[in-house]
């Protein structure tokens, strides 16, 4: 019995022990919890203002490099920066005594804060100024070639192009030593008050530029950041003097729970929550195993044990066309939101259908809908309805209103995705329709087999250095004389010249592609040192200059063949649409700055995309055969030829006219003035270039 009563007292000690170390666990807890949340609610305000400033920086630096960057960015940021400091000195942190002697130094940051304030506005106002003082000499140009003064549109260009490449001291130095633009009493007074004006903002612009440049320098190098560092070291020195005094408390509470029964009941409480959580995991993984973790869709693992449950399967298999596009250019976020609403749409609509199974994810962006014994047209019709949906079908994703189409395949033939997926493959080729069902008659495995026996050829022509150019000559209608030669790809097989139609698009997609194209370029380097007084060109698409791998392994040739580099020409594709302007550009100074060429090849064949001349700086047009075999047989032909070469002339771009196969195109070609030709009616490509044609005539 007394064992008994001792054991209930001990029970009843323990619980009193247990409860009072509870309780001053919780009080502990809740001002710790207050005071570490107040520390990192004022660490993250400094971290926020440090980003804030840091993000001000590139800003300045941006709207410094380019002349037509909009200021709206740079005043948001100073707005939000305000803010960001008016946070900081609100937090709680500052409730604490100790804290106080960081006043001070707060002090000291609102006063640069306001530095930096008012320098950021004196550098909007100047920076505006000077840049339309830019845009207006730069518009003005056109001026002078209206009225004729070239020694006054010469002039004003390198006045104009200095002022804009201006970015340092010494430019200016620089700038201020050039000439104004110099007028003439016998010139009209309009063109006399045009060049004035000319003038007065050419001195606008090399007077204000130092005070511009001083106020960039007082912007990035203010000392704020400096300054929140020493908050933030000041900080730390204060908040591990309070961290050291509440680690000891926190050792004796845990001495006095550990001591009493709560001990077991955390461990218990700890036994149950990691069931459950075993539980939710196990419930979790079986749940990814069969669903799409983004869209919430039955994955491709569930369509195959799906389907062997039906005795008529019928998949319609959806992709969503240039998905990369989209998630290129708004990013892998509103991407994702995309493929979710997508998903979601097409299940509601194939929901109304009595024989739907599911609808499922089975790549990055491609969805399938699985069904059960329904016909070939039931299937037709319903694919039909996703098509026509979809395409009606706005997506409002974060303030961003897209439209997109999809190709669809429908197949029953086992196996259901992998002869779907090749009818898809083949119907993106093609360009012709949106829907189209799987059959045995488009040969879609013996396509694939043939190119993989393409690929195994183009391996073994390149292990054994059959990858060769052949040159077809441009000729000077003017001299009859050949002053240019395009490399155009082959492959030798035995008696066999293999053109590139034959291998080149299957290719593209692999390494092999830039392993063509490398020994294409190296080999072209090497006949142009033979042929000093001529000029080469190798064709490259856009998708080619945009592969950082292809372009750096090109000017590495460029730099390895330095004395010829001035005389190997790149020929961009006309037919293909132009996406990443900036990098293109910065390709094309590459190029330039080797003394090469930049051409455009088969223009007028596909997009005509007049971008390419209003974004980039090219040097001569390639003027597509289909238009140049007709001109003398179709006057819509001769008239379109007539406006590109108007067009041309304008922009003062050289002309070669390709595919002459008829000696009565070239006196219409002389009559429009265009440059050079190119075709068979000279030569046909040869695996050495030709001075010697087969036809040459004035």
């Amino acid at each position: 019995m007394f064992d008994s009563l001792k054991r209930n007292l001990s029970f009843v000690l323990v619980v009193i022990m247990g409860v009072a170390a509870i309780s001053s666990f919780y009080f502990f807890y809740t001002k710790q919890k207050h005071f570490s949340t107040a520390q990192k609610e004022f660490l993250i305000a400094l971290d926020t203002l440090k980003i804030d400033k840091h993000e001000l920086n590139y800003l300045i630096l941006k709207n410094y490099i380019y002349a037509y960057n909009n200021n709206d960015e740079i005043s948001k940021k100073l707005k939000k920066l305000e803010e960001d400091f008016e946070h900081l000195i609100q937090t709680d942190i500052f409730v604490n005594p100790n804290y106080t002697l960081l006043q001070k130094d707060i002090g000291y940051l609102k006063n640069k804060i306001d530095e930096l304030f008012q320098n950021t506005q004196r550098y909007l106002m100047f920076n505006a100024s000077i840049k339309n003082s830019l845009l207006y000499l730069a518009s003005h140009q056109k001026e002078f070639a209206k009225w004729h003064k070239q020694e006054l549109l010469e002039k004003s260009a390198q006045i104009v192009q200095s002022l804009f490449l201006a970015k340092r001291i010494n430019d200016l130095l620089y700038l201020q030593q050039q000439n104004k633009l110099q007028s003439n009493p016998n010139y009209p007074k309009k063109l006399q008050r045009i060049i004035q004006l000319f003038n007065m903002h050419a001195s606008y612009v090399v007077q204000n530029l130092p005070l511009l440049m001083r106020l960039k320098e007082s912007i990035i190098t203010s000392d704020i950041l400096t300054l929140i560092e020493s908050i933030e070291g000041r900080f730390a020195q204060i908040a591990l003097q309070d961290s050291t005094i509440l680690d000891r408390f926190t050792i004796l509470l845990l001495l006095v729970f550990a001591a009493t029964f709560i001990f077991l009941v955390i461990m218990l409480l700890r036994y149950k929550k990691e069931h459950m959580s075993l539980i939710q995991t196990t419930d979790s993984l079986r749940y990814s195993l069969k669903h799409d973790i983004l869209t919430g869709l039955k994955n491709r693992y569930a369509f195959e044990i799906d389907k062997r449950e039906l005795t008529h399967p019928m998949a319609i298999l959806i992709n969503i066309d240039r998905f990369k596009d989209l998630n290129d250019v708004f990013g892998n976020s509103i991407g994702d939101r995309l493929l979710v609403e997508t998903g979601r749409l097409i299940a509601g609509l194939a929901k109304k259908h009595k024989a739907y199974v599911d609808t499922y994810r089975v790549g990055g962006d491609e969805f399938c809908t699985l069904f059960s014994g329904i016909t070939t047209h039931k299937a037709l019709q319903i694919a039909q309805e996703f098509e026509h949906n979809i395409a009606q079908t706005t997506f409002k994703i974060e303030g961003n209103d897209l439209n997109i189409t999809i190709t669809i395949a429908i197949n029953c033939n086992p196996p259901l995705l992998e002869n779907a997926d090749l009818a898809l493959k083949h119907i993106k080729r093609k360009h012709t329709q949106k829907v189209i069902v799987y059959d045995e008659t488009l040969a879609l495995h013996q396509q694939a087999k043939k190119n993989i026996e393409t690929i195994k050829m183009v391996k073994q022509a390149l292990k054994e250095d059959r990858v060769t150019p052949y040159f077809q000559p441009i000729v000077n209608l003017k001299s009859g004389k050949v002053e240019k030669f395009e490399a155009l790809v082959r492959i030798i097989d035995g008696d066999k010249v293999v053109p590139p139609f034959f291998f080149l698009d299957v290719t593209r997609k692999t390494h092999l592609y830039l392993d063509i194209t490398h020994m294409m370029l190296e080999k072209t380097f090497q006949v142009a040192t033979q042929y000093p007084n001529h000029r080469f060109s190798i064709n490259l698409s856009i998708a080619d200059i945009t592969d950082d791998a292809l372009v750096e392994s090109l000017f590495a040739l460029y730099q390895k063949h330095i004395l010829i580099a001035n005389r190997i020409d790149i020929e961009l594709l006309e037919t293909e649409e132009l996406y990443d302007i900036p990098k293109v550009q910065s390709f094309i100074e590459r190029i330039h700055s080797f003394g090469s060429l930049v051409l455009i090849d088969d223009f007028g064949s596909g997009y005509s995309n007049f971008s390419y001349f209003t974004d980039l700086e090219i040097d001569i047009l390639k003027i597509d055969g289909s238009i140049i075999q007709e001109i003398t047989s179709n006057k819509r032909k001769y008239h379109i030829l007539e406006s590109i070469v108007m067009f041309a002339k304008s922009m003062n771009l050289k002309i070669v006219a390709e595919f002459v196969d008829d000696p009565q195109i070239i006196p219409i070609l002389k009559q429009l003035d265009i440059e050079y030709a190119q075709g068979y009616l000279f030569s046909m490509p040869q695996p050495e270039p030709v001075l010697n044609l087969n036809y040459i005539k004035r």
